[in-house]
């Protein structure tokens, strides 16, 4: 008989991403007579919530049944098995005349149950059917990168190869290999489809690069001269002489609480202001473990619990904990980045509803807000947000737009 405590021990066995595959899966399991676990409730779920959660939605011979099929889809067999035996539960002896119990009382029963089926034939009675059914999240990384590449070479065909163009990223002597792909045996087939892979990525890479920084240089062109308005900053927020620079300093300043200022969160506007055309501004962030940035319109509450959000009037990006960042639009979206960002890029197009954000160093998009509707002045918006104790000291800069030729 399976116990919560075997469920609890096969999740603990699982690495973290297997885990993470195995929730994922777990909020489309489907099981008959039961309700869905919503994702909500495993969004933050360690493997001992997850098992409370099965136990309390499927009960437990519904949570052992969801918990064996997931099992399967992740490819942990050895798991399944381990928990399969525990299903057999302890062997119990019967005699010819009377059975007896494992504590030496007669038995409730004078003849053995049928015996239990192997576990391979589990697997074996849904096998037609899990080979038909895709894998949603199993290997979720690897498949994401996969058709996030295949998306890629479908739009570099697209915007940078003429119609009727033939692509070869072969030599032509080479040309029969390469045709053979998928039919011969032992190391050709892989050898040519990771040559293949690898020069297309490298192409792609190569052109993707070019397209971005010619981007950069483009909107470069717009750069404004942006410097801070210390009537805007809350009074915790130090400003430099200059006003390019400002970060946390802990102690409130008695500074007069008028309409403009910010009095609630750590932020600050930056005195000039944008009701038309395109304009771009830098800002860097190396070495800080939290910060706001972006623009704002000019009615937005300065005084209250106010989400970042476009509906709000916000459009940004931001840091948490020196490595989470995130694109604050509706709904939010997380930002996965090769590297900490050390200088940050601000696009506006005020006719086109545009806001983008750029990683200078790597002259690359991070992020686009598109199909806004500006109706009123736009403010640069910034906030380097606390202290930390002094983890968070280091102030956000505006830079001068150095635009390469």
């Amino acid at each position: 008989m399976v116990r919560k405590e075997d469920l609890l021990k096969t999740l603990v066995d699982l690495r973290d991403e297997e885990f993470e595959d195995f929730k994922c899966l777990l909020k489309e399991e489907r099981l008959e007579g039961y309700q869905t676990i919503k994702a909500s409730q495993l969004q933050n779920a360690e493997r001992r919530d997850t098992v409370d959660l099965m136990v309390q939605t499927y009960q437990l011979p519904g949570a052992v049944e969801a918990t064996k099929k997931l099992l399967e889809k992740i490819n942990r067999n050895d798991l399944l098995q381990s928990l399969s035996d525990s299903s057999s539960g302890p062997e119990v002896n019967f005699s010819d005349d009377l059975g007896t119990s494992e504590n030496g009382g007669p038995s409730s029963c004078l003849t053995p149950p049928p015996p239990l089926l192997p576990p391979l034939s589990l697997l074996e009675v849904h096998e037609e059917q899990q080979a038909a059914k895709p894998r949603v999240c199993a290997g979720t990384k690897l498949k994401t990168c996969l058709v996030f590449l295949g998306i890629l070479v479908f739009l570099v065909c697209c915007v940078f190869i003429p119609y009727g163009t033939v692509i070869s990223l072969h030599h032509p002597s080479s040309y029969n290999e390469t045709t053979t792909v998928g039919t011969t045996e032992g190391t050709t087939e892989g050898t040519t489809e990771g040559t293949t892979v690898a020069q297309l990525e490298e192409t792609l890479s190569t052109k993707m690069k070019n397209q971005f920084e010619d981007e950069l240089k483009r909107v470069q062109q717009y750069a404004v001269d942006v410097t801070l308005d210390p009537d805007t900053a809350h009074p915790k927020l130090i400003l430099s002489a200059d006003g390019k620079q400002v970060h946390h300093g802990d102690v409130k300043k008695n500074l007069p609480d008028n309409p403009e200022r910010f009095t609630l969160y750590a932020d600050v506007f930056g005195k000039q202001s944008f009701s038309s055309g395109r304009f771009y501004f830098e800002v860097q962030v190396k070495e800080k473990t939290d910060w706001d940035l972006g623009v704002a319109r000019e009615s937005i509450d300065r005084k209250g619990e106010i989400p970042l959000s476009p509906q709000y009037g916000f459009w940004t990006i931001w840091l948490r904990n020196g490595n989470e960042y995130k694109a604050l639009d509706n709904p939010s979206v997380d930002l996965y980045l090769k590297s900490p960002l050390q200088k940050v890029g601000v696009f506006v197009d005020y006719e086109e509803g545009l806001v983008s954000f750029y990683d200078v160093d790597a002259a690359a998009l991070i992020y686009s807000f598109t199909g806004c509707s500006f109706t009123e002045k736009l403010y640069p918006f910034l906030s380097p947000s606390f202290n930390y104790g002094g983890k968070n000291s280091v102030p956000l800069i505006i830079c001068p737009v150095n635009q390469t030729a």
